[in-house]
């Protein structure tokens, strides 16, 4: 419940305005749950960015930045040609069986960046793995791949297969061909 609720405990019926302020902002919830899932939804359909920006892809606004005003979105990925060379390096060097650690060594002296919620800057051998997995460097985006749940049993929370994943065909995206993938 809310401050702004307005329920009294001195009241003769503060449980029924209790349960009825919980009734208002389930609803309440629900509804903007559906709005964002609608969202969400329609910007994966128009082909626009709905997650994380990878390494190296470009994001632009729909509505650029003018008189002041910040950019707005919609906003869409495109591949940032910078760093084409050193994304295919990275994928022949694993084809060729380089340790990933060299790799990643690699991406970190051509300053590959990171994702932005990266918490370090040097690329490790776990990073390497998930970029020559994503299915976003040959043309085809996935999103909702997994969800994290809470366990009940300990309380932790676990990453687990996801039933209602999106797939679409992003070939605009593609960097890498099929066979080096």
């Amino acid at each position: 419940i809310c401050i702004n609720d307005d329920i009294d405990t001195e009241d003769d019926d503060w449980q029924d305005e209790l349960l009825d302020a919980l009734r208002e902002h389930r609803r309440a919830n629900k509804f903007t749950r559906k709005r964002i899932k609608r969202a969400i939804t329609a910007l994966w359909e128009t082909g626009a960015a709905v997650c994380l920006l990878r390494p190296g892809y470009i994001r632009t606004p729909s509505i650029p930045a003018a008189m002041g005003e910040p950019a707005k979105g919609p906003f869409f990925d495109s591949v940032d040609p910078e760093w084409i060379n050193v994304i295919i390096a990275i994928f022949e060097k694993v084809a060729m069986g380089a340790p990933l650690w060299a790799v990643a060594v690699f991406a970190t002296e051509m300053k590959l960046p990171k994702t932005k919620n990266a918490k370090k800057k040097e690329w490790t051998e776990h990073n390497i793995k998930k970029m020559i997995r994503r299915t976003q460097y040959r043309g085809w985006d996935k999103h909702r791949v997994s969800e994290i749940r809470r366990m009940h049993s300990t309380g932790l929370k676990r990453a687990i297969d996801s039933d209602d994943t999106w797939e679409r065909a992003m070939p605009h995206l593609r960097i890498v061909s099929d066979a080096l993938w």
